[in-house]
């Protein structure tokens, strides 16, 4: 081979490395942030306080991040916020991720294989209702001839049912602030809502007194971090962060601040109760 051959060989060889780079570069969702910290992101589809903000400094999704990312070196978690559809439809296409706040059960229909980190905290959903017009709840069944505000996108056992049949008339909002708006102006007879969210509104925006809430949960759960498989390496960093958080002091200011101190003490949860409620939530059109 002449030497002008060899360097048309070469020539050909080294650009077709560089389309081999390109295309690499391009397929393969490898971020790298500042300071050489790998760039993952994670999702909340939880848009309400104490979960989000307007300062965001102060929004306990946002906190739980930026304290997460002060902690270690290697790894920068990307927050983005979307609504629960939105996420469906990202882990319909396959796609990798970190959900915060979530529990697994509520992603059993669109992710069976779904991982989850150590528990965060315990929550649950309970109803709320004008105090001189109380909703006594101990069943779904007590539901019946009422309007019934839910939230549009989420799954409520033995409740969605119910709507679906016509035992009462569901009216679905986007926010848990716009049911409550609905039931002061009488045009609904009660909603259900977390009791994190409601522990928040009692400590910073909203007259208890006026209110009538269930003695009985609608259920009780536990949040995490879930991760598709691809993160599972990155779950034991996760876990011991949740363990290292219950000893930081500046964390256990901001859950005073929030209201929710209460839900970050050991309490146990009938797992076996969960595992019957598989399908919490899932995808609705």
């Amino acid at each position: 081979m002449s030497f002008k051959a060899s360097i048309v060989v070469a020539m050909k060889m080294l650009n077709t490395l560089m389309l081999l780079l390109i295309f690499m570069a391009t397929v393969i969702p490898v971020a790298v942030a500042d300071g050489g910290k790998k760039k993952v992101t994670i999702y909340s589809y939880h848009g309400e306080p104490p979960y989000y903000l307007d300062d965001n400094n102060w929004g306990m999704t946002h906190s739980w991040v930026n304290a997460f990312n002060q902690q270690h070196d290697s790894i920068e978690l990307v927050l983005i916020e979307l609504t629960r559809p939105e996420l469906n439809q990202l882990i319909l296409q396959g796609q990798s991720y970190l959900i915060i706040w979530a529990n697994p059960l509520w992603f059993h229909k669109i992710a069976p294989n779904i991982l989850s980190s150590d528990t965060i905290f315990t929550d649950a959903d309970v109803w709320v209702s004008r105090y001189e017009d109380r909703v006594i709840y101990k069943e779904p069944d007590d539901l019946t001839g009422l309007n019934v505000g839910l939230r549009y996108g989420y799954y409520y056992h033995g409740v969605t049912e119910l709507g679906d049949a016509g035992e009462f008339l569901a009216l679905y909002n986007n926010s848990d602030l716009k049911n409550y708006t609905a039931l002061r102006r009488g045009q609904i007879d009660t909603f259900v809502i977390s009791r994190s969210i409601l522990l928040y509104w009692f400590t910073h925006r909203i007259n208890r007194s006026k209110l009538y809430i269930s003695e009985s949960v609608h259920d009780a759960y536990t949040r995490h971090v879930l991760a598709s498989n691809d993160y599972q390496h990155l779950l034991p960093e996760i876990n011991h962060f949740i363990e290292q958080l219950k000893k930081d002091k500046s964390w256990q200011k901001k859950l005073q601040f929030w209201g929710l101190n209460s839900l970050f003490k050991p309490f146990k949860v009938d797992l076996d109760k969960e595992l019957e409620l598989k399908e919490l939530e899932t995808v609705r059109d």
